[in-house]
């Protein structure tokens, strides 16, 4: 963006400390709410808002916000994701599994990154930045898509086998696998995090 080293550093101060305290807020409310599928849409559109900032015009201001924006869109995405395969598994073998899967997949996309940032695009980084833009469009659509074939996976689950009161589910018993008869994600009380 045109400042020298030392001030580049210290502009990247306010980006991480504003996303950590954004993380930290949005993972309390995810975990209060018992939801993930909409604080996930929340941040991708915070995180597409950002982007389209840094793509709208060479104004330091807007395109130094954007990365604000981004910073807070990207981050508080891995806890919430994390946390959501997390709370849909049952058994310790089957989570470790899925959050390992969903680790690497991860990874590899973070590899992408460093083919689509090229130093010959620089100081735009069109490409690479329209390509962020578009992969947390389809996170945000996946994150919506996936919340609603869980919440018709619940009503499902409702009309076969009744609603449960979340007063009587015992989540500590669920998650250490005592009391589920070896069903695990198939007992008749779970229900999908949404």
């Amino acid at each position: 963006m045109g400042f020298s080293s030392l001030h580049a550093q210290l502009l990247s101060i306010p980006p991480y400390v504003v996303a950590c305290s954004l993380v930290f807020l949005v993972s309390w409310n995810s975990d209060r709410t018992l939801q993930r599928g909409y604080p996930i849409m929340g941040v991708c559109g915070i995180g597409m808002l950002g982007y389209i900032f840094l793509l709208a015009n060479d104004h330091v201001g807007l395109r130094y916000t954007g990365a604000v924006l981004v910073a807070c869109g990207v981050y508080p995405i891995i806890p919430l994701t994390l946390s959501w395969v997390s709370n849909n598994q049952l058994g310790h073998t089957k989570r470790g599994v899925a959050i390992a899967m969903t680790s690497m997949i991860a990874q590899c996309f973070s590899m992408l990154g460093t083919q689509i940032y090229r130093t010959e695009d620089a100081p735009r980084y069109i490409k690479g930045h329209a390509i962020c833009l578009v992969f947390l469009g389809i996170a945000a659509c996946s994150a919506a898509l996936l919340r609603s074939l869980l919440a018709r996976e619940n009503r499902k689950r409702d009309e076969a086998y009744g609603v449960v009161d979340e007063s009587d589910i015992n989540y500590g018993e669920m998650m250490t696998g005592a009391h589920l008869d070896g069903l695990y994600d198939k007992h008749p009380q779970f229900r999908y995090a949404l």
